[in-house]
């Protein structure tokens, strides 16, 4: 004999004139139930547009997102797999020509008028990853490492004959413009 017990603790039985509607309804809900919960959140901000938004950095280089980023409040991942410190920082331009830069290669980013500036996500350690929410619209942007590495001591702890920067991450070509919308 063929029997459903419902939620409500009631029983229904085959041969039942009701049985066959509510059977095939019950089937719908679950169904439906297992195909939102499948499909999750259509929200910038979900675990699987976070996946699909990262920006995968290391030595010296950005691997931009597999996806179309849309205009929007966005959730940008950002997936250190280098051995040293990165950051991503988004600015609107055109172009890595398009910007200001300092005599040591690296982004002027005080030189940058403030509707350029979209935010950063900073002190990535190498083998992690941070994410952060950020506000795009439609158009062109830069991703980019504006880090500077402290020049590399001897093994006696002194510099060799310079006490400049060691990578400029910027002018070491960690840079890729990306285009939302």
């Amino acid at each position: 004999m063929f029997q459903v017990v419902l939620r409500n603790g009631s029983t229904l039985r085959r041969g039942s004139a009701m049985t066959r509607q509510t059977v095939a309804a019950a089937i719908i809900g679950i169904m439906g139930g297992a195909l939102v919960a499948a499909c999750g959140s259509s929200e910038n901000g979900s675990s699987s547009a976070r996946a699909e938004n990262t920006f995968v950095l290391n030595e010296f280089s950005i691997v931009l997102p597999t996806n179309t980023l849309r205009p929007g409040r966005v959730t940008l991942a950002a997936k250190n797999v280098g051995s040293e410190v990165h950051e991503l920082v988004i600015v609107r331009a055109a172009s890595s020509d398009a910007v200001p830069k300092k005599s040591d290669g690296s982004l002027d980013e005080d030189a940058l008028p403030e509707s350029a500036k979209v935010g950063a996500i900073e002190d990535v350690a190498a083998g992690s990853d941070s994410d952060r929410a950020f506000d795009l619209k439609a158009g062109r942007y830069l991703a980019f490492c504006n880090i500077i590495d402290a020049m590399p001591a001897s093994s006696t702890g002194e510099h060799h004959g310079s006490s400049g920067p060691g990578h400029v991450h910027f002018a070491e070509g960690m840079y890729k413009s990306f285009t939302v919308g």
